[in-house]
């Protein structure tokens, strides 16, 4: 894995009208990153988005929303 500068996990963020916000990161063992966020739409919905970088991977998979019928908010991953 080499580091670059700062660039969007979310395709299209640079576009969006989308308020990203509480970025969470997380490793596991086998070399695959997670990131989940916020993300709030101009209707006000949150809802948690979630992306995924496996080893070996040339960029980030799509952002995928793991939303339901509740306001959801503050993401944390957690691996065991």
């Amino acid at each position: 894995l080499t580091w670059q500068g700062p660039f969007f996990v979310n395709a299209g963020a640079d576009a969006d009208t989308a308020i990203d916000a509480m970025p969470v990161l997380s490793a596991t063992n086998d070399g695959t990153w997670v990131a989940a966020w916020e993300t709030s739409a101009a209707d006000g919905q949150s809802d948690i988005a979630v992306a995924r970088l496996t080893d070996g991977d040339t960029g980030w998979g799509p952002a995928v929303l793991r939303n339901g019928d509740a306001l959801d908010t503050a993401p944390r991953i957690v691996n065991d």
